[in-house]
């Protein structure tokens, strides 16, 4: 009975994270394991390696860390804006430190929720088409 191994070898992860970074599994595979002197050698080992257990959780992981440093987080973006109205200030740029204050100030949820008021018959569409025309996006769930 073979032996499941425990964690990917230094070449094997570094292989993955190549891929993980765009390359082709097979020149991956190459690069990291240059003793490797067939093609058809290297496709075989670095698609085994790939379906691997170990390198699927790699690759997850990756993607995770890289999704976590995309986003910007609520507290960043709030002190980016927090310089902004100091630069506004500073510079004297009144309709410019409104903007980035409103921004601030909806984003902390300082302001009552607008609300659209109805009458007569209207489709959906037609209520959502006036909502996209002031800026509103649909809430995602």
């Amino acid at each position: 009975m073979a032996l499941k191994k425990k964690y990917l070898s230094p070449q094997n992860e570094e292989m993955v994270r190549l891929v993980f970074s765009g390359m082709n599994a097979t020149d991956a595979y190459r690069k990291t394991h240059p003793l490797c002197k067939t093609d058809k050698s290297a496709r075989s080992s670095s698609s085994e390696i790939m379906r691997s257990k170990l390198a699927q959780d790699l690759m997850k992981k990756l993607r995770k860390e890289a999704e976590k440093n995309a986003i910007i987080t609520r507290n960043k973006r709030m002190e980016i804006l927090s310089q902004q109205i100091e630069q506004a200030a500073e510079e004297k740029d009144r309709s410019g430190l409104v903007k980035v204050i409103d921004t601030l100030n909806k984003m902390d949820g300082a302001y009552e929720p607008e609300k659209l008021q109805v009458e007569g018959t209207m489709t959906i569409a037609t209520i959502m088409d006036i909502l996209q025309a002031r800026g509103c996006r649909p809430a995602t769930h």
